[in-house]
């Protein structure tokens, strides 16, 4: 039966223990939302043990939260109002149908005067529903008490002097246990037997500390995190390329427009920009599949490369190698006669993005050796009559970094960051053409 106080493993909860027992501990914390200009946090913090008292299992959790770290600060620590409650199930479990209350402490109901007329015995029998629902009340005195204190300050203090003092690391019971630091506990130090206090105390003599993996030393801790903190960058990673990807979804749905038409109208000319795509896998090759920084020399190569094999193949398959500009210049004019039929009143631009240091004409030699290789990007534009704007790039698409349409703003800061903020220009080269 003892099992049935085991945790499982579950996302998101760590296992450890409070007081002894079987627990485990949560914490979210959320994105900052921004409402009107205030920002909004929301944190938990949850704490959950398992008693096994009288061959039962008992389940208990506290937890905290704030709804805005800004405004109200962070979440309380749930250990304080969980020491409340475990003291008094210490006292109080195991639980029975009936729970005799110690005399004097069924209430004020008077000798001989039982409130239920079946109870004509007088046993002072106090229903368990009752001493259920009556542990709510310490609690909430647990949590009224911790801020009370924090307003009066040191009021108290006379009061306080009548407490014990805590057990110092080391001290005896009357049981000859010893009071220890447990790392491995929520609830903190506490009594145990002298076997596990002595190999606490070596194990923190030698310079260990206590984790989520057990003991160890501060340089395995270390190696620890740096593993933990790639896991947490690569899951960030998915994450965000998933939200990415949703964000596209959204911002197209939203530049569709709640308007039905419209957005069967986009369907249409994605599926028909989509049918040039198609054509364009069996004609065509991208000559120029590769981004970043190659060297002069490399970049030649594979260059010329491609324009060899498009000069050999093109003469045996009909099979052609194209850069942006060469996909733009084959597409553009169809282009233009799908977004006048699909969209009437929407305009076709020719852009070209391109590096500063590429048009400079006395570059300094940074600028030079930056030019040798032009980093630019040529693509197509569509403005819809109500201003939402979008690119077109079978280039991208044919290299499998993008589909063929999306929206021209995201598309636009992807180029601007790849060639930096001081170096981005956009040109609109001069075949504009409005319908």
């Amino acid at each position: 039966m003892e099992s049935s106080c085991e945790y499982a493993p579950q996302d998101g909860w760590e296992s450890t223990t409070f007081h002894g027992y079987n627990a485990e501990t949560s914490y979210y914390k959320s994105e900052t939302r921004m409402v009107n200009d205030l920002a909004f946090t929301y944190e938990r913090k949850d704490l959950g043990w398992c008693m096994y008292k009288g061959d039962r299992s008992h389940s208990l959790r506290v937890w905290t939260d704030t709804q805005s770290i800004e405004a109200y600060g962070e979440a309380q620590d749930p250990v304080l109002i969980a020491n409340v409650l475990w003291s008094m199930a210490e006292d109080t479990l195991p639980l029975s149908e009936s729970y005799s209350a110690p005399a004097g402490d069924v209430g004020d109901v008077a000798p001989g005067e039982p409130d239920d007329p079946s109870d004509t015995a007088g046993t002072g029998k106090v229903p368990l529903a009752i001493v259920l629902a009556s542990l709510g009340i310490p609690v909430a005195g647990a949590i009224a008490g911790s801020v009370v204190s924090s307003l009066i300050g040191t009021g108290a203090s006379s009061a306080a002097s009548s407490i014990p003092a805590a057990p110092k690391i080391g001290d005896i019971d009357e049981h000859g246990l010893v009071w220890s630091a447990r790392p491995w506990d929520q609830a903190g130090p506490g009594f145990v037997p002298r076997e596990e206090f002595e190999q606490t105390q070596a194990m923190l003599a030698q310079g260990y500390r206590w984790t989520t993996n057990g003991w160890q030393l501060p340089e395995q801790i270390g190696q620890t995190s740096e593993w933990e903190a790639a896991d947490r960058a690569a899951v960030r990673k998915e994450e965000a390329a998933q939200r990415a990807e949703w964000q596209d979804r959204q911002d197209e749905i939203e530049q569709d427009g709640a308007d039905e038409q419209t957005r069967l109208r986009m369907i249409d000319l994605r599926e028909r920009l989509e049918g040039i795509e198609n054509h364009l896998m069996a004609r065509t090759f991208v000559a120029n599949p590769y981004q970043g920084e190659p060297t002069y020399i490399g970049h030649r190569l594979i260059t010329g490369k491609n324009e060899l094999y498009s000069w050999a193949l093109g003469k045996r398959a009909g099979v052609e190698g194209l850069t942006c500009k060469g996909y733009v210049d084959r597409t553009f004019d169809d282009v233009q006669k799908i977004a006048a039929d699909v969209f009437p009143g929407s305009k076709v631009d020719d852009v070209l993005f391109e590096e500063n240091s590429s048009l400079t004409e006395h570059p300094t030699w940074k600028q030079w050796f930056d030019s040798a290789i032009s980093d630019n990007h040529n693509l197509i534009k569509i403005t819809l009559s109500d201003g939402t704007e979008w690119a077109v790039d079978f280039h991208q698409a044919r290299a499998g970094n993008s589909r063929v349409l999306r929206p021209w703003n995201a598309v636009r800061e992807e180029w601007r960051e790849y060639m930096g903020s001081h170096e981005f220009l956009e040109i609109v080269r001069n075949r504009t053409v409005d319908r």
